[in-house]
């Protein structure tokens, strides 16, 4: 804005008058008024062209899903032939007896066995302790490993066949869980009709059941099944598991312990509060029940610890008079299991606010899992990948899943970067980046803005990279304080982010950009999509391109929807062009974005760009310049074509007296030697005529040699007067002989 008003400074100083350079054009103070109005105009006119327009939300956010308590319903399936060892099977016995403890009520387990036919051991819905009890008995007694032949087959087709027993419930989770080293043995040695058979009925079970494949051992999982060109391992991972993310191997028997609690946690949402190396945990009044699974042997027979050296540790006080009081010690209670041979269980109920820890007496490290249970969960919603020019909303929210909506406590939410890798660049690993999320009033949520909240405090520069990151909840102790709960955390589990090279570039426009009047302004908007990048080929047919445009309404202060457009692509040299062409006919400011939308076979891919500010100005600067231009223009016909009309009447005191009357015909200046009847002797004068945009009329009045007084004011030679064109002028001339001169001009122009 400083270089145009100096421009306009320019411009003033090179219309200054073309006729003579001895004097300002206009007169000084109706310069410093013409100066000082146009460049207010035209400061003003900038002003308005270079505005911002509104800002706005980059990103809308859907409502979380509502929380809610869904009873889950399992159905394990074992491998029972004599292929497993003794000490195995007790193992398997055990954490199969440990999921009746660890599901809630109202939810079912199931058992099956395959070996050389399936068969159903038992089927329980949890309402009552007594029910773990009874089913835990039946395990004990029924779950025996005495077949000859290992054929999953029989397993999975009893599950297709007896689905609507196992999971009678609508809405329940469907889990069903697989434990098996992967072979493949029909009694009847037809292996390739077995396997045709597993892909048939695992096609014909619902598909809202979860299938996790846990394979046992890491030897005969290995062999390459006869009369198919795949292991046992392939088998379970790529044919019984419903995808990569439910399949789990335990190398090591001991390991299937660990893989029963993942399960869990996944199924049921169980909040683990610190991760199963720990042996401390931090607990907060939200928590309902704490479930320690302690190990006392291993499946080599190697001893950790006996049960009475086992020793579980409470908080010896409540160290925080907000967070807790006295009655927590009445209503927490703690039950205690060492019925099994493997691991004691734990489970704490209304546990009272501090570090709870767990310890052996024998002074070895204890071998803890864990499971905490609260209504109070941190949950999100979030891609795996992103690409470099898109926007999306990574989202996090509070649920209680007791009042089944969004806790309505005050909290902080960050997201820890956990380490990056730059393409082409080493990892960088434990960093101390931690990007608080923003808070939605809307809904509820907290977010980052996707990618660019990570790909900026890691300096990233448009370049790809593969993150991790962890979602890290702490709980303000009221609405109104600035204060932590120091017992309240919740951590998210690691989550990946990819973070690629754009797959299409958008088109955008410089913004301003003008409209001339009458004339509707056209903008072309649109995009390239790359068709050699490698998420091209998931979608099956070119993806279609929507252009949204919204112009902001001064009177609601908000954005208003004008256009949702929707094209095809067309082929040009190979690319997949996309062309909209938009007219604009108003002035305003607008916001645009765009959405790319394809089908895949995972479902329908949408990739949104971000907001683009777009506003369509009239060309005030233009239209200021022009007019002043013409006002310029203006001036100078109007001095052009000025002329002086009127009579100048000379008389002299000498004697004898002389006399003289001159009209002046029009003309643009007059020239004393014009009078011929007065001497006037050395005395020469010219009148000019000034008329500056046709109304403001002046004459100029000048002494070309000798002096004279005009209207009282003396006027040396080579001097010049302006003199208003109303009225009469009286001018006096002292001739070199001693008489005087009296001019009376009344002249108009």
């Amino acid at each position: 804005m400083l270089a145009r008003t100096k421009a306009m400074f320019n411009l003033i100083e090179q219309y200054r008058n073309p006729f003579d350079k001895r004097e300002s054009f206009f007169p000084p103070s109706l310069n410093y008024l013409l100066l000082s109005v146009f460049i207010s105009f035209s400061l003003t006119l900038t002003a308005c062209q270079e505005s911002t327009s509104t800002q706005v939300s980059e990103t809308e956010l859907n409502a979380p899903p509502i929380p809610e308590s869904i009873p889950a319903e399992f159905v394990i399936l074992i491998d029972n032939s004599r292929s497993i060892r003794p000490t195995e099977q007790q193992l398997i016995r055990e954490t199969t007896m440990l999921f009746a403890d660890m599901i809630g009520l109202k939810d079912r387990i199931s058992v099956l066995t395959f070996g050389t036919a399936a068969k159903q051991v038992t089927t329980t819905l949890i309402n009552t302790d007594n029910d773990r009890v009874k089913f835990k008995d039946t395990i004990k007694r029924q779950l025996k490993f005495n077949e000859n032949y290992s054929d999953i087959r029989a397993g999975i087709k009893l599950l297709a066949e007896q689905q609507s027993i196992l999971f009678p419930t609508p809405k329940a989770i469907k889990v069903a869980i697989v434990l098996s080293d992967g072979k493949l043995e029909p009694k009847n040695k037809k292996i390739e009709q077995a396997f045709q058979d597993i892909q048939q009925n695992i096609a014909e079970l619902d598909p809202n059941i979860k299938m996790y494949a846990v394979v046992l051992g890491d030897t005969a999982s290995n062999h390459t099944i006869p009369g198919l060109k795949m292991t046992g391992k392939q088998l379970m991972a790529e044919k019984v598991a419903s995808s990569s993310e439910l399949f789990f191997q335990a190398k090591q028997l001991d390991q299937i312990l660990d893989t029963a609690i993942t399960i869990l946690k996944k199924t049921k949402g169980i909040s683990a509060f610190g991760d199963n190396k720990e042996t401390t945990y931090r607990i907060d009044d939200t928590v309902e029940t704490m479930t320690l699974i302690v190990r006392k042997l291993h499946v080599d027979g190697t001893n950790l610890a006996t049960s009475t050296e086992i020793q579980l540790n409470a908080p010896t006080e409540l160290e925080n008079s907000d967070l807790g009081s006295a009655e927590q010690y009445d209503r927490e209670s703690i039950y205690r299991s060492n019925d099994y041979q493997y691991f004691d269980l734990f489970v704490i109920s209304n546990p009272r606010p501090g570090n709870w820890s767990v310890s052996l007496s024998n002074g070895k490290e204890p071998s803890v899992l864990n499971a905490i249970n609260s209504p109070i969960d941190l949950r999100s919603n979030f891609k795996t990948a992103y690409y470099l020019n898109e926007i999306a909303a990574l989202q996090a929210w509070i649920a209680d899943a007791k009042s089944k909506q969004i806790s309505q406590m005050s909290y902080q939410i960050q997201a820890h970067i956990l380490n990056a890798q730059i393409s082409g660049q080493e990892r960088n690993n434990n960093t101390d980046i931690y990007i608080p999320l923003q808070f939605d009033t809307k809904t509820g949520q907290y977010f980052l803005i996707m990618p660019s909240d990570l790909t900026e405090p890691l300096n990233l520069n448009a370049q790809a990279a593969n993150i991790s990151i962890e979602l890290i909840a702490q709980k303000f102790i009221n609405n109104d304080s600035n204060s932590l709960d120091p017992w309240f955390i919740r951590r998210s589990r690691p989550l990946p982010i990819i973070i690629t090279e754009p797959i299409i570039q958008w088109f955008t426009s410089d913004s301003p950009q003008l409209r001339y009047p009458i004339i509707d302004h056209s903008i072309h908007f649109g995009g390239t999509l790359n068709t050699n990048h490698t998420d091209y080929q998931q979608f099956d047919v070119p993806p279609k391109l929507t252009l949204i445009i919204e112009q902001f309404d001064q009177e609601s202060n908000q954005y208003q929807s004008i256009s949702n457009e929707t094209i095809l692509p067309d082929i040009n040299e190979g690319e997949l062009v996309y062309n909209f062409n938009r007219n604009f006919s108003e002035y305003g400011n607008y916001r645009y974005y765009y959405q790319l939308t394809g089908t895949t076979k995972g479902g329908e891919k949408t990739i949104q760009s971000r907001w683009f500010n777009l506003q369509i100005n009239f060309p005030w600067i233009y239209a200021g310049a022009l007019i002043f231009l013409i006002l310029i223009l203006a001036n100078i016909i109007s001095s052009l074509t000025a002329k002086i009309r009127g009579q100048i009447q000379i008389e002299t005191d000498a004697i004898p007296a002389e006399f003289e009357s001159v009209r002046l015909r029009p003309k643009r200046a007059f020239d004393s030697r014009q009078i011929k009847e007065v001497n006037l002797g050395t005395a020469h004068f010219r009148i000019n005529a000034q008329r500056r945009f046709f109304v403001i009329k002046r004459l100029r009045i000048e002494m070309l040699s000798g002096q004279a007084t005009i209207d009282h004011l003396k006027l040396q030679k080579g001097k010049a007067i302006q003199l208003k064109t109303r009225g009469n002028h009286e001018m006096d001339i002292t001739h070199e002989n001693g008489h005087n001169i009296h001019l009376t001009m009344t002249l108009h122009l």
